[in-house]
């Protein structure tokens, strides 16, 4: 018999289509979902893979090319004449190139006394052999083993560059190719060179350094991580340069002193030393014998690569050298010799000789020193120990600033740094060298409105040095000496920079070219400042110092020089054989540089 199937309802028939669909469609996602799990699975393993094994092959080519600086040391200081090495690189995905015309140094010298023509020791490319895969480079570079990510590089293997004792040894090796270059390559030598000392100079047998400021321009994509290798394995200052991708590395020769050319010194070419109005005078005296009191003497030297010009009863007590003209006027006269090199006019108001000619060196500009003091005062200071500091200024606001007697701060020894010093009446900064050396670096100016310093300890304590960068002005004008600018260090009205004995060299100031200051009084008040003012020009620069109604007791190299009306200026020749204060730890006597050139191929 044939069953004939039951009718069914219409609702029920629709439900049963739809758990027909839902089996469908749960099953179709179900296997959506284990696809794009597998292919999720799949993308993700094959990328962790993938930076797994580049990072693998980069951790290789560390290792392949370390192996490579050991071997191109050998060649390159001669212990060999070639040597082949097998970097293992033939599988890796990155690429292996040796570029000749990149990763540049230049070494440059510069006498203190002719800044305006640095002797170029050696500028060359370096050359590197580079193993590179994607934004990651590996690379031999001058002797060493450097890495790059993106903008920041660290090194994997130093350079041979020594800096034992005072001693720099700087040997570059110099990598050139040859065809083309595979994993397997031999390295071979070519010649190596002594650049320093020349060995076509008489002095060849003589690798010391004198004086003056070595440096060294490295132009490298490598260029942050051989800068942190000379802060962290040599004692030199380090500071980016203004061109991409360099750095520049500063040693100081250690006979970098005042000599016996110390002198009141007016250091441009044009610039002059001006004495004018009443009671307009220069002597000396030696610190390092007692006070000025005690050793006033008639020793002093005053001389000026320009002009000496003087007038109304203008004295200068000892001697005068002029590579122009010394000129007196009115009453003006000279105690010691007085030798110019264009003549002396006024001659009969000259006690001692005046047919002599003079050589008065231009000492060099101290732009450099100073911004790279600055630079590491501003980056690693000590202000946060200092109460006297608040957000890079003197802290006098606690006391009343200027309105209370006996206002005083107080800084121990250490690094400090801040944007400008302007202290008031009554306002004192006790400097405590007592127990070691003080530096400070004043990125703008320093006013002294009747305020005052007071270095403290002997001349057996330590020292205080400060960089004044002028880059701000402070727009003050000095009245009755033409409102010529002292944009940034004024000491007037009562004010002092009193420093015990009179020991000059223990207050030094160092600025840079542009540098202009001034110390002004008046008929009621005499500021007086004891230290040595560092400014010097070179040529036609704008540096300028004026002394008005004041003293200064030690000395002043600028580019030009004022003492007017009843100034006085006191040469301390306790500063002669005193070096200038960069710092022991960038110091050098002895030099090395050698170029090392080797050629790779397969």
């Amino acid at each position: 018999m044939i069953s004939i199937p039951k009718p069914r309802h219409a609702v029920e028939a629709i439900a049963d289509d739809d758990r027909s669909v839902s089996e469908v469609v749960g099953v179709a996602l179900l296997i959506g979902i284990v696809v794009i799990g597998m292919a999720t699975i799949l993308y993700v393993g094959t990328s962790e893979i993938g930076e797994g094994r580049e990072g693998v092959e980069v951790d290789q080519a560390e290792q392949a090319l370390t192996e490579f600086d050991s071997a191109a040391g050998r060649v390159g200081t001669g212990s060999t004449s070639s040597q082949e090495v097998d970097l293992g690189l033939r599988v890796n995905r990155g690429t292996l190139d040796v570029e000749e015309n990149t990763g540049n140094i230049t070494v440059r010298y510069f006498d203190p006394f002719d800044p305006l023509n640095g002797t170029e020791v050696m500028n060359t490319s370096m050359g590197t052999v580079v193993y590179e895969s994607d934004d990651t480079t590996v690379g031999y570079q001058g002797g060493g083993v450097w890495r790059s990510e993106g903008n920041s590089s660290t090194m994997v293997s130093p350079p041979e560059i020594t800096n034992p004792e005072r001693t720099l040894n700087l040997p570059i090796v110099k990598t050139k190719k040859r065809g083309s270059v595979h994993s397997r390559v031999r390295i071979s030598s070519i010649e190596s060179r002594q650049r320093f000392p020349d060995p076509t100079r008489d002095d060849s047998l003589s690798n010391k350094v004198e004086s003056g400021i070595l440096e060294i321009t490295i132009e490298s994509r490598y260029y942050k991580a051989w800068g942190q290798f000379f802060e962290d394995e040599t004692n030199a200052n380090v500071v980016p340069a203004e061109s991409p991708n360099t750095i520049i590395v500063v040693f100081y020769g250690s006979g970098y002193d005042f000599g016996e050319d110390a002198g009141i010194i007016a250091t441009s070419g044009p610039g002059e030393i001006r004495m004018e109005g009443s009671g307009a005078y220069i002597d000396s005296y030696n610190s390092s014998v007692g006070p000025y009191s005690e050793t006033k003497d008639e020793e002093g030297i005053v001389k000026s690569a320009g002009p000496i010009d003087m007038y109304g009863d203008s004295v200068i007590d000892g001697d005068a050298e002029s590579n122009d003209q010394i000129l007196l006027n009115g009453n003006a006269s000279i105690t010691g010799d007085a030798c110019a090199n264009e003549g002396v006019e006024g001659e009969d108001q000259v006690e001692g000789d005046y047919n002599c000619s003079a050589n008065v060196p231009e000492l060099g500009p101290l732009d450099r020193p100073v911004e790279i003091a600055l630079d590491n005062l501003s980056e690693s200071n000590d202000n946060d120990e200092a109460d006297a500091i608040e957000d890079e200024r003197l802290n006098f606001s606690d006391v009343g600033h200027g309105q209370t007697e006996g206002e005083v701060l107080e800084l121990d020894p250490g690094e400090y740094y801040l944007e400008k010093i302007e202290m008031e009446a009554n306002e004192t900064l006790v400097l405590d060298a007592k127990n070691g050396d003080i530096t400070i670096g004043v990125r703008d100016y320093v006013i002294l409105d009747e305020g005052n310093f007071e270095i403290t300890g002997n001349e057996s304590d330590g020292n205080v040095t400060m960089y004044i960068g002028s880059e701000a002005s402070s727009g003050i004008t000095v009245a009755g000496s033409g409102n010529e600018p002292a944009d940034h260090f004024y000491v007037d009205g009562d004010s002092s920079v009193d420093v015990y004995n009179d020991t000059s060299t223990r207050f030094q100031i160092l600025a840079p070219s542009h540098f202009t200051g001034a110390i002004r009084g008046s008929s009621s008040v005499d500021p007086q400042v004891t230290g040595v003012i560092l400014a010097p020009t070179p040529g036609d620069g704008p540096s300028q110092f004026i002394v008005r109604d004041g003293e200064l007791f030690g000395a002043i190299v600028t580019g030009n020089l004022s003492v007017e009306n009843n100034a006085e200026v006191h040469f301390d020749r306790g500063i002669i054989g005193s070096g200038i204060p960069f710092g022991d730890e960038s110091l050098i006597d002895y030099l090395y540089v050698g170029e090392h050139e080797i050629e790779v191929r397969d």
